[in-house]
């Protein structure tokens, strides 16, 4: 989901007749039913001009421009994304995170630096690191990336900075990210466009825009091997004796669905008081079938809980944990998965709607226990 849709000329008009804020909050608005902060929209305003203006500048007019737009079930949102062709004839899409920053200062938290942000210092991700998540989250996410019928690339656009070497955002401990994601400060404007143009230079991005927009969302079979590789080794989750048996008959309940196909779907119930290891069960099962390439999910009704098994296993492969009410927003067509683990499952909720969920996004289902 995305709040804008476009092609780069127009892009430009509304950014340059100052209407383009306008617009995002108003699909923000019909999105989430509630307006987004006045900060948001304000940024908006500074940072979409000064993106209008570089491509202006380097007659990039033929192109698809996605702004704020959703990662699949998260609430993260990419700045711009700019679609075309290369010189040499491949689709591209380059992700720019923007950024107001005059001034950056060192943090001490790995990938991190310290800026002014909301009224007061905070460390915050260096933003070539953010953006390189963001593509990298999709890479893992969206076929049209993990296929690579489009290329990915990212950057980082502080519009308010003046280059400075010697500048944190440049430091050498960040050398790292740079180079996978570079970060332009506001008057290198020129190296912004030479950026754009070795990857979409070529224009024509509507089809490519396109491609991106359709694509749904389906875990690549790298994140799978990735998530399958750490869980097998965090050798102190083992399975014993009757946890054991639980695994291997999920397993062989989506081995025998998978085979037969069948439309009825197979719901496997593990109870246990606490400590008897349903969780290193749901664990085991995830890494087992993410290694032979089911589409699988992780999913809680526990903000901490999830969180520490987001740690657990580390950022990449944290994409596979979520929330029972992870569709609230309608972001999935039904049937998207082979297996869903359904941890803590005593805490699923009657539906999965929320107050931003719409009428036609609902099925109206609810789960009622049966005395």
């Amino acid at each position: 989901m995305q709040l804008y849709a476009g092609r780069s000329s127009d892009f430009i008009s509304d950014a340059t007749r100052n209407s383009i804020a306008d617009k995002l909050e108003r699909a923000f608005i019909d999105a989430y039913h509630y307006k987004p902060a006045w900060q948001e929209v304000q940024s908006w305003q500074n940072s979409l001009l000064q993106m209008s203006v570089a491509l202006m500048a380097g007659k990039l007019l033929d192109h698809g421009i996605l702004l704020e737009f959703q990662l699949p079930l998260t609430s993260s949102r990419l700045d711009c994304m700019v679609t075309g062709h290369s010189p040499g004839g491949l689709a591209h899409s380059v992700i720019v995170e923007l950024k107001q920053w005059s001034k950056v200062e060192q943090s001490n938290a790995d990938g991190c630096v310290t800026s002014w942000v909301g009224g007061r210092l905070k460390d915050i991700p260096h933003p070539s690191r953010q953006v390189g998540q963001y593509a990298q989250y999709l890479r893992d996410m969206l076929p049209v990336f993990s296929q690579e019928s489009v290329q990915l690339r990212s950057c980082a656009y502080l519009h308010n900075l003046k280059y400075d070497p010697l500048d944190e955002i440049y430091a050498s401990r960040h050398a790292a990210i740079l180079k996978q994601s570079p970060a332009f400060a506001g008057n290198q404007q020129a190296q912004l466009i030479d950026f754009l143009a070795t990857y979409v230079g070529q224009g024509n991005g509507g089809p490519v825009l396109d491609a991106v927009v359709q694509s749904r969302y389906a875990p690549s079979k790298k994140l799978l091997e990735h998530t399958s590789k750490v869980v097998e080794d965090q050798q102190v989750y083992v399975l014993l004796d009757s946890q054991d048996v639980v695994f291997n008959k999920v397993l062989a309940e989506v081995q025998a669905a998978s085979e037969k196909r069948k439309v009825k779907k197979t719901v496997v119930l593990v109870h246990g008081g606490p400590g008897t290891g349903k969780s290193v069960v749901a664990l085991h099962l995830l890494g087992r079938l993410a290694q032979g390439d089911k589409n699988v999910m992780h999913l809680t009704g526990s903000a901490a809980f999830t969180e520490n098994m987001r740690k657990v296993v580390g950022p990449r492969a944290a994409a596979l944990f979520s929330y029972f009410n992870m569709n609230s927003k309608g972001q999935l067509p039904p049937n998207q998965f082979d297996a869903l683990i359904l941890d803590e499952a005593h805490r699923i909720r009657e539906n999965s709607k929320n107050q931003w969920t719409k009428a036609s996004d609902w099925s109206g289902l609810l789960l009622t226990p049966r005395g």
